[in-house]
């Protein structure tokens, strides 16, 4: 499983306009295979100003997906070291719900070619450095323009999570191929 918490920091005055563009994606986002958890959190902004923890212009996402780890660590034995990415620059929403591009890119990759490289030195060493028995990196392209990333570790390690959601996939399989009604030819 993977945990991701996201502090957004918004230009000053567009607070309502991002909350309310969340809680439209918000019912879509969870919705998606895996996903676990999909919450934000702002501050409160009210008449006491005594005490100011956060600023009024910060939102908090907390999310728990379940594949990420697997997806990465399965990306990671196929194609070697890398990043999934989050493309939320392209992110669309349809009838069908909300859909936000997502893959991996690996180090040395023709897609990685293709886009100048990373992002920056700093998540060019991330990648470099990373473990990838135990992390996974993600890397969202902002609707800003700006990119940032997360070196995540959880309980349930890549490997681990690989081979869980092969066995929850195989499982799934023989359910499926063990039907009572035998399959029928065209």
């Amino acid at each position: 499983m993977l945990h991701v918490i996201a502090t957004v920091e918004l230009n000053p005055g567009t607070r309502e306009a991002y909350l309310a563009a969340l809680r439209d994606v918000t019912p879509a986002v969870r919705a998606e295979d895996g996903c676990i958890q999909y919450e934000a959190s702002a501050p409160i902004v009210t008449e006491i100003s005594t005490h100011k923890t956060i600023d009024p212009d910060t939102v908090v996402i907390l999310e728990k997906w379940r594949d990420f780890a697997a997806f990465a660590w399965q990306k990671y034995l196929t194609v070697g070291r890398g990043a999934i990415v989050v493309n939320l620059r392209n992110a669309s929403k349809s009838a069908a719900g909300f859909h936000v591009p997502t893959y991996y890119v690996a180090e040395g990759s023709q897609r990685l070619a293709n886009r100048g490289g990373w992002p920056n030195e700093e998540i060019s060493d991330v990648i470099k450095e990373y473990d990838p028995e135990q992390d996974v990196v993600l890397i969202f392209l902002r609707l800003d323009g700006d990119v940032f990333h997360y070196n995540v570790s959880d309980e349930l390690t890549p490997p681990l999570a690989y081979k869980t959601k092969s066995g929850e996939d195989e499982s799934h399989n023989t359910r499926l191929s063990s039907d009572d009604d035998p399959p029928t030819s065209n």
